[in-house]
């Protein structure tokens, strides 16, 4: 990776590739077995689903995901260390798919995208910058709950 946009490129189809398979896998039999599992673990129990099974599939996937970005963020920053990921980032992090819509595919990437960006438009306003993005964080949760692509049902 010569340039920074070759990374990007590179990180951009990767995340098109992610989010195909992810969006495939929620319109299959699995995918419909971990929502009937997130909605109510004992109904899907009584159905016939194996939630022990279907829980350690999900962690499976959600931890390769995870692993994948993590060679991405070692790769772009060539260092890593429990440091770098301090708890301000994990909310942060979870911050992004409840903005966007818990069970939520692209929820959750346009939470943190908005997320990303938003903090960056407000740099021009240092001494109240995290004021407006908390203040907004707030006034969205009050407003849609359920997040931007999340159900009113959910």
């Amino acid at each position: 990776m010569r340039q920074p946009i070759h990374f990007y490129y590179l990180a951009l189809f990767f995340l098109a590739i992610t989010a195909l398979i992810i969006h495939r896998l929620t319109q299959s039999q699995i995918g419909r077995a971990f929502c009937a599992i997130r909605e109510d673990g004992f109904a899907a129990e009584a159905m016939g689903i194996d939630t022990t099974r279907m829980k350690i599939l999900a962690f499976s996937l959600g931890a390769g995901i995870a692993g994948i970005a993590g060679v991405f963020f070692a790769a772009k920053y060539t260092f890593v260390s429990p440091e770098s990921f301090n708890f301000f980032e994990s909310v942060r992090i979870l911050t992004m798919v409840v903005l966007g819509g818990m069970g939520s595919l692209f929820g959750a990437i346009l939470g943190a995208f908005l997320l990303t960006i938003l903090p960056e438009m407000l740099r021009g306003l240092d001494l109240y910058r995290m004021l407006i993005f908390g203040a907004t964080l707030v006034l969205m949760m009050i407003i849609r709950p359920q997040g931007l692509l999340g159900n009113r049902a959910g």
